[in-house]
């Protein structure tokens, strides 16, 4: 009775781990999405991840009757902790005069002896005029929101899933766009668009990488809180405030200062506890993390201003690898 048992057990956990590997690569299959594009109206180059959940390797294929309009391009290794293998996929519209296409991604998924393959389907949409806009300045004085437009610039800042561009003058974000470094020159297609005070280039059509490794250096303007909020000093419905580089002072607090119901990071007025702003959502991971590290100190930080938003007020980012954090002693 004893060596049944024993027997019984052994098999047991041999085939759980068999069903287990097999389950992990289903539940990777299951799991596996492109996020970077909207797959029903490619309009421009994205990534696919080149992992899936569990550690599995994930490799792309591209049927010969997709090939005129899709191609694999360059691997991006993870640059920062939380970020995964992706690589890009090069996307070639169709002239504005001819017809939309559709396409065909096929994945392959492996764990170890085991493999699946996930199809996904999708259609690149034709090319269609759009005005090119040499500075910043020309796109905030000629352009109007939904305008199709192109503008290049450097990539100086990265939040949330997009990152923010200068002109060697103003700073633009771009929401989405694919995984690009600080430094890459970019020439950008996409539509111009706004996010309550933030405009942007909104789910770009089409990315280009001009160069790499590029040095900018926009010095930070100091702000107080009472300049934030006048808004004759501060206009914050002007698109050249957002994405600059501003040093200000006040309190790390962590709570719901805003009253959205969420618990947030803010710098909050020495003065006037009623004036904050919010480390916002957007910022990567290992921003808000590192700003943790200052609870309730008096500090003086560099940060950009994303948006002034109907809710949460005022939102600013800052980036975590460069930035200058200095405490303070209150009297």
């Amino acid at each position: 009775m004893l060596a049944l048992l024993l027997f019984a057990s052994f098999a047991l956990v041999a085939c759980g781990g068999d069903n287990t590997e097999e389950t992990q690569l289903q539940e990777a299959y299951n799991s596996l999405m492109i996020y970077d594009t909207q797959l029903g109206q490619i309009r421009g180059s994205f990534n696919v991840p080149l992992e899936g959940r569990h550690g599995v390797e994930v490799s792309w294929e591209i049927p010969e009757d997709s090939q005129p309009y899709l191609e694999l391009g360059d691997v991006f290794e993870p640059t920062e902790e939380g970020d995964l293998r992706e690589q890009r996929v090069v996307v070639t519209r169709p002239e504005a005069e001819e017809d939309h296409e559709d396409i065909m991604l096929i994945a392959t998924l492996t764990f170890g002896d085991l493999t699946m393959t996930k199809e996904f389907d999708g259609r690149v949409m034709a090319e269609v005029p759009r005005d090119i806009f040499e500075s910043f300045e020309d796109l905030y004085t000629q352009a109007s929101i939904g305008d199709d437009v192109i503008v290049k610039g450097v990539v100086v800042a990265r939040v949330g899933s997009g990152y923010f561009v200068t002109d060697g003058t103003h700073v633009l974000s771009v929401f989405r766009g694919g995984s690009h470094n600080i430094g890459d020159e970019l020439e950008i297609a996409g539509e111009y668009a706004r996010w309550n005070t933030l405009y942007q280039i909104s789910d770009p059509d089409n990315v280009e990488v001009l160069s790499t490794g590029n040095e900018v250096n926009l010095e930070p303007t100091p702000l107080t809180f009472d300049e934030l909020y006048d808004e004759e000093a501060f206009d914050v419905t002007d698109p050249r405030v957002h994405g600059a580089l501003y040093e200000m002072e006040g309190i790390v607090v962590r709570g719901d200062l805003a009253g959205s119901g969420h618990t947030n990071y803010y710098l909050q007025d020495v003065e006037d506890g009623s004036r904050f702003f919010l480390f916002t959502h957007y910022s990567r991971t290992e921003a808000i993390g590192h700003i943790g590290d200052y609870e309730d100190e008096y500090i003086r930080i560099t940060v950009r201003l994303y948006a002034k938003h109907a809710r949460d007020g005022f939102m600013m980012f800052f980036d975590e690898a460069n930035v200058e954090i200095e405490v303070l002693e209150l009297d």
